[in-house]
């Protein structure tokens, strides 16, 4: 299978269908498809106290810490953290910031820190 040479590229056919990616969370959502995961489920975050204050992604298996692909994705998600303004963890089921947004300005940074950790995981896992 040919890797993509950037995260647009990442074929996600087998997801037509569904709703649409939320725009604030989707290259994370396609990075870890593109690395084999099964996504079921995403949002960008909202803040009108019906959803969550956060962007994030469940990944199928990232209920059981001792599960395999628990344990692949936070072994990525630990090497990505060191130094980072925000950090991401695996939190209810799916990988989030460690921190919510309390305001629009705050839930865009957590965004951008979703998009740095896409890129991340497709330069350092995917691209090779």
């Amino acid at each position: 299978m040919l890797k993509p040479d950037r995260i647009e590229d990442i074929d996600i056919r087998e997801y037509v269908g569904l709703p649409p990616l939320d725009h604030g969370i989707d290259k994370l959502v396609r990075v870890f498809i593109g690395m084999g995961y099964h996504t079921i489920g995403s949002c960008e975050g909202h803040l009108d106290n019906q959803h969550w204050p956060y962007p994030w992604v469940t990944v199928s298996g990232l209920v059981t810490p001792t599960n395999k692909v628990y344990q692949e994705i936070k072994k990525m998600i630990d090497q990505y953290n060191p130094e980072r303004e925000t950090e991401w963890e695996i939190g209810r089921g799916g990988v989030r910031p460690s921190r919510e947004a309390s305001n629009l300005d705050e839930l865009r940074r957590l965004q951008e820190s979703g998009e740095e950790l896409a890129r991340f995981l497709f330069d350092n896992f995917l691209k090779h």
